[in-house]
């Protein structure tokens, strides 16, 4: 549903992805953003993830201060999750012995730097060849190990360091009012980290701890709409099966979020009314019901144009994602 202008008594949830600071032409996206958003004028600002390209706290201050500034300019306050672009160098883990199968790697190195000295024995060139290999598996494992350590431990550090009570993953459950002169709304917000702990590349992968901690901290709560963010996608997104089907090159795209089934059984539970993502930059809108008839949950996202979308609160016609 193409945008329309609020009538008199509505509000407006915006909910914006992906934005990609310090990406080419990440100015030229920002500006068109804030165009559509004098128009929209919204009550409050979720942002589901990847606020920058690469993990630096220069850019994620440069982020900051624009959505500081949409804070002040719409009088609205913003809210954000990570994404794996804001965990890992240039949004992908490298560390492959995370993958349960990939233990042969580790074997093998430590078989190649043991038969090494053995073969010495018998010819020198037979051991250097060994010892090459293992030394080459060495390095192909540490690399990307330490690479993403470090990645994960300046990105963990900065964050919360940075954007404060903003980031939902960090702070647990907030409960926000957006009132005028005809409505008030108590929304209740959660943050759900994808991001922290995937096995490899870009997947998403929430731990299953914390869907008992997420089930205690809001079930029950008496919010008129209880939304949830996070990352990565918790369905298969109809759009990207068109455009991929019969491409080779896409039997090793690895973005999904590999527990997505068991996370949205969770929130269900948990009674979240909607929940907003990123990372794949497509049209995506579904809804999900569980075995239970007392429990649905929805899920949406949006890349451009802004759009509409329907509620179950009292006059929720409200969140508009770009």
């Amino acid at each position: 549903m193409p945008w329309q202008p609020l009538q008199p008594g509505e509000m407006a949830i915006v909910h914006l992805s992906d934005l990609h600071f310090g990406a080419r032409n990440d100015r030229e996206v920002w500006t068109l953003i804030r165009q559509i958003l004098q128009e929209i004028r919204p009550k409050l600002i979720l942002v589901t993830g990847d606020l920058a390209d690469t993990p630096r706290r220069k850019t994620f201050l440069r982020v900051k201060r624009e959505l500081d500034d949409l804070q002040q300019t719409f009088d609205s306050p913003y809210y954000i999750c990570s994404g794996n672009h804001d965990r890992f160098w240039r949004g992908n883990r490298f560390d492959f012995t995370q993958v349960p199968g990939l233990f042969l790697l580790r074997w093998g190195i430590v078989i190649a730097l043991i038969v090494s000295p053995v073969l010495a024995v018998w010819h020198a060139w037979a051991a250097w060849l060994f010892y090459g290999a293992g030394l080459f598996a060495v390095l192909l494992w540490l690399f990307p190990m330490i690479l993403d350590r470090l990645s994960l431990r300046l990105a963990s550090a900065l964050l919360p360091d940075i954007f404060g009570r903003s980031l939902l993953e960090s702070t647990g459950p907030q409960e926000v009012r957006l009132i005028n002169d005809r409505t008030q709304w108590t929304l209740g917000l959660v943050g759900l980290d994808s991001s922290r702990e995937p096995d490899a590349l870009a997947r998403g992968f929430v731990p299953f701890p914390h869907f008992a901690r997420l089930y205690e901290t809001i079930r029950g709560r008496d919010w008129d709409l209880c939304i949830c963010l996070v990352h990565h996608h918790l369905f298969s997104m109809r759009q990207l099966e068109m455009n991929r089907s019969g491409r080779w090159k896409d039997l090793f795209n690895v973005t999904c979020m590999v527990n997505s089934g068991s996370v949205l059984e969770a929130l269900a539970q948990a009674q979240v009314d909607l929940v907003l993502h990123g990372h794949e930059h497509e049209h995506n809108r579904a809804g999900y019901f569980s075995f239970d008839p007392r429990h649905a949950c929805g899920e949406a996202w949006r890349a451009e144009p802004p759009s509409t979308f329907w509620c179950s609160a009292p006059g929720a016609r409200c969140v508009c994602g770009i």
